[in-house]
């Protein structure tokens, strides 16, 4: 006897994994956020050593230097070449704390996508099983 398919199951399972591929493909943007973000201070912070310590371009530079103003505040021309480098220090740590947060919860996110579709799909083909049986 001939066994007959149900395609519509089939596809139905396949879009289980299809969406965790999905979840990995919108990883792939998140990822790099931290990196971009430290790239963008590093620049700004070359522009704060540009500025010879003028107030005004330290504070145009506000914005952009973001929790990195901190470190910069009330330098001088002397000082801002050892403050800006201590800030490169401490900024790296902070983007390579923030990025190991969000790749361990983009795996968290990948691992139970993973998990919720194989169980949907072994639901699914108990279902089926139990249905053909019956």
């Amino acid at each position: 006897m001939a066994q007959s398919r149900n395609y519509s199951a089939m596809g139905f399972l396949a879009m289980t994994f299809l969406i965790v591929g999905l979840v990995g493909g919108f990883a792939t943007f998140a990822t790099p956020l931290p990196l971009e973000r430290a790239l963008a201070r590093e620049d700004t912070l070359d522009a704060a050593l540009a500025t010879g310590a003028d107030p005004a371009g330290l504070a145009a530079l506000g914005t952009r230097l973001g929790d990195s103003a901190v470190a910069l505040k009330g330098a001088d021309a002397a000082s801002l070449p050892g403050l800006v480098a201590a800030e490169r220090l401490a900024m790296r740590d902070r983007f390579r704390t923030e990025a190991a947060g969000v790749s361990a919860r983009l795996r968290w996110v990948i691992a139970l996508m993973t998990l919720s579709a194989a169980g949907f799909g072994l639901a699914l083909t108990g279902a089926l099983g139990r249905k053909e049986a019956g």
